[in-house]
C-alpha cells in the first residue's frame, strides 16, 4: 500500500492524543508543528474531544497567533472590545492567509 499522506499521519497523531482540553499546553505545542489546513479543516473531525477543543476561544487565539507567525499577518494582542478571537480569525485573518504568498505570473 502507498505510504500515508502527511494529513493522514497528522490525523493519526491527533487521534491518539487523549483529552486535548486537559493537556492544552501540550496540544498547542503539537499543533504548532502541523499544517494550517490540518488545524482548520481536519482537527475538528478527528474525534469529539478535538471538536470541543477546536470550538474554544483559546484555540481561536492560538490560530490567530500562528497566522501571525506563519503568514506574517498582524494579530492584535487582544481582540477589540466585544469581539471574540473566533471572529478575528474567521473575518480578519483567514481571508488574508495568502496575502504574502508569491504567485506565478505569466510573463509577456
Amino acid at each position: 500500500p502507498p505510504p500515508p499522506s502527511q494529513s493522514q499521519q497528522e490525523s493519526t497523531v491527533l487521534n491518539n492524543m487523549v483529552h486535548p482540553m486537559a493537556n492544552e499546553g501540550s496540544a498547542f505545542t503539537i499543533l504548532s508543528f502541523v499544517t494550517l489546513r490540518t488545524r482548520v479543516a481536519v482537527l475538528p473531525y478527528v474525534n469529539k474531544e478535538w471538536r470541543a477543543f477546536a470550538d474554544t476561544n483559546s484555540f481561536a487565539q492560538f490560530l490567530c497567533q500562528r497566522m501571525h507567525h506563519e503568514e506574517r499577518l498582524y494579530c492584535p494582542p487582544r481582540p477589540p472590545p466585544g469581539v471574540r478571537w473566533t471572529t478575528v480569525f474567521r473575518n480578519d485573518l483567514w481571508p488574508l492567509r495568502n496575502m504574502w504568498r508569491a504567485t506565478a505570473t505569466a510573463t509577456a
